[in-house]
C-alpha cells in the first residue's frame, strides 16, 4: 500500500489532452490537410478562396476543440481542480477528494498507462484520472508503477 497526494495543474493536463489527442491519426491527417489547402490557397489566389478558409478550419478546429473542453472540464472536475489523496493497494485504488471518497477497482480499469509526466487510470471513455508525477518521489513512482502494472 502507498498513499500520495497530488494536484493537477491546467497546463500539465491542457498538454497531456494535447498528447492524448494527437495521438489518433485522423487528427494529424486532418491537420495535415489543413496545411496542404493552406498551401494550395497561397500559391492559388483567389478573390474568395475557399481552400484558404477550410485549410484554416482544418488547422485550428481540433487544437480549439481540445482547449476549451479541457479547460471546461478541468473547471467543473475536483479529481481535476483540487488535491487528490490517492491510495494504492494490489487490486484497488482509493481516492479521496474534499470531503468525498471513492474507488476504483482495478480490474475493472479499461486502460492503466504511463506517460512522461503521468500515471493514466481509464475507468471508461468518459473518466481519465490523471496522477500527476512532479509531486511524487522516485521511490513513490516505483512503487505506484509496479501495483498498477502487477497482474
Amino acid at each position: 500500500m502507498i498513499e500520495v497526494r497530488t494536484k493537477v495543474e491546467f497546463v500539465a493536463y491542457l498538454k497531456l489532452m494535447y498528447e492524448l489527442t494527437y495521438r489518433k491519426k485522423v487528427n494529424l491527417f486532418l491537420g495535415i490537410v489543413g496545411l496542404l489547402l493552406v498551401g494550395i490557397a497561397l500559391v492559388k489566389p483567389a478573390p474568395f478562396n475557399f481552400e484558404f478558409f477550410l485549410g484554416c478550419f482544418f488547422i485550428l478546429f481540433i487544437p480549439l476543440l481540445t482547449f476549451w473542453g479541457s479547460r471546461k472540464s478541468f473547471q467543473f472536475s475536483p479529481i481535476l481542480n483540487s488535491e487528490v489523496k490517492y491510495t494504492f493497494f494490489p487490486d484497488r485504488i482509493n481516492l479521496s477528494v474534499r470531503e468525498s471518497k471513492s474507488g476504483l477497482v482495478k480490474k475493472e480499469l479499461t486502460n492503466i498507462e504511463e506517460t512522461k509526466d503521468f500515471f493514466l487510470l481509464q475507468l471508461n471513455k468518459a473518466n481519465l484520472y490523471p496522477i500527476p508525477k512532479k509531486d511524487l518521489t522516485s521511490e513513490e513512482i516505483s512503487k505506484i508503477r509496479e501495483l498498477l502494472f502487477s497482474k
